[in-house]
């Protein structure tokens, strides 16, 4: 029976039984794996630290000298919440494999242990190691999604066919002052002045209708009373069996739009500036002429 994983599962064995440790190394190594032993706890420990991805399986031998019962068993987890530890013991007993099961071992294997259940017994571990990996990897990614969403300059919506708001991302609250959960299951039109709504649901309409995407600009109010204007993109969002959503984003311009009418009002100051210098210069030669005749 050859490992089916696609990588070598990592995999840690420590026993103070010299010939036992050969043993298993040689039958793990035959059959895909890659075995790191030790033969006290505490080397065990430093070989779980060092290795560069934790061990998946642990086979750890109940009594060690140099540790006390069930110790090690507790420990290794500590340093790994990916690592299954297998408890190995030659002295079985109800109370040891209660107490082994507390502390969240995956197996109880007596010694010697048949070589087809000690397969079964690293296989089912590298099966939850390799779940757990994934698992904590999509946690991971989530995490940095929900940073990325909690820190981006904009605020993005999802709304159904309806406009109902199904998802608002945690910006709205730094942005406009509103919880998330604020504007859950609320009319998407009610989150903008009166005014602009028909420009807003002609917009989601159009990307419904198939439009890749479009844009208009919304006065929204702010919890603070303030009104800021907003533009918002418009984009189709259909998940697999799903009968069509709007992703919306919308960016807080009112800050930009002053700044333009600060710059054209600008312009305009400058302009009629240039016209009272001209007039100017062409009164004073006029005057010029008519003293001078």
């Amino acid at each position: 029976m050859i490992s089916s994983v696609a990588e070598p599962l990592p995999i840690l064995v420590v026993d103070d039984d010299s010939a036992l440790i050969r043993t298993l190394g040689d039958v793990l190594r035959l059959h895909g794996y890659t075995p790191s032993t030790a033969v006290t706890a505490a080397q065990g420990l430093d070989l779980a630290s060092r290795m560069t991805t934790p061990p998946a399986p642990a086979l750890v031998d109940l009594r060690l000298r140099d540790m006390a019962e069930l110790e090690l068993v507790a420990r290794l987890p500590d340093l790994s919440e990916l690592t299954q530890v297998v408890v190995l013991t030659g002295n079985a007993s109800l109370e040891s494999a209660v107490a082994a099961m507390r502390e969240q071992s995956l197996d109880y294997l007596v010694k010697p242990v048949a070589v087809e259940q000690l397969l079964r017994t690293v296989e089912m571990a590298g099966e939850r190691w390799q779940r757990r990996r994934v698992e904590e990897a999509l946690s991971r990614t989530n995490e940095r999604f929900r940073r990325i969403f909690e820190n981006v300059s904009e605020i993005v919506a999802v709304i159904d066919r309806a406009g109902i708001i199904e998802y608002a991302s945690p910006s709205v609250s730094r942005i406009a002052g509103y919880r998330p959960d604020e504007r859950i299951g609320r009319p998407i039109w009610d989150t903008v002045e009166p005014g602009d709504a028909p420009a807003l649901r002609a917009v989601v309409a159009a990307v419904l209708g198939g439009a890749p995407q479009k844009m208009v600009e919304c006065h929204m109010r702010r919890t603070d009373g303030g009104l800021g204007l907003f533009e918002i993109v418009a984009t189709a969002f259909r998940e697999p069996g799903g009968d069509g959503q709007v992703v919306l984003t919308a960016r807080d311009i009112t800050e930009r739009r002053q700044l333009e009418a600060q710059f054209r009002q600008a312009q305009k100051m400058e302009a009629i500036g240039r016209l009272a210098g001209g007039v100017a210069h062409d009164f004073k030669n006029l005057v010029t002429v008519v003293l001078g005749t």
